[in-house]
């Protein structure tokens, strides 16, 4: 699996301590995270089978535009979207456990946030 273009640029990133990558286009070679060891995150459109013609060098630390959204180092995107996801799978947690449909407790509210929080606070997490 190694080798091939995507996948070099991919360790290169992980050898460099790079957090992750988006990518606004699709990605050929996604299936080799699944067999490394590093943690970087990559975020891209769907997968290709197709290769990219061209191989360019990629920037670091810049403005860019993803889906039309400005993204800029140093935005707190990632911990929104991790607390939104603890969220929501405490929120799934607790529709199970009551047996309850969805809207009782979604779309989350401030005080559901704070109840998970607490629930982080009491177990640790």
């Amino acid at each position: 699996m190694m080798g091939n273009t995507c996948d070099v640029k991919l360790l290169q990133l992980a050898m460099t301590e790079v957090d992750g990558v988006v990518i606004d286009g699709a990605i050929r070679d996604l299936d080799v995270r699944l067999y490394d060891d590093s943690e970087l995150t990559v975020y891209a459109r769907p997968r290709s089978f197709h290769g990219n013609p061209e191989t360019r060098a990629a920037d670091g630390n810049v403005r860019i535009q993803c889906s039309g959204t400005l993204v800029a180092d140093g935005d707190e995107v990632v911990d929104w979207a991790l607390e939104h996801k603890g969220v929501e799978n405490y929120i799934k947690e607790k529709i199970r456990a009551e047996g309850v449909r969805p809207g009782k407790y979604y779309l989350p509210t401030e005080s559901m946030k704070e109840e998970w929080y607490r629930m982080q606070a009491e177990s640790g997490g």
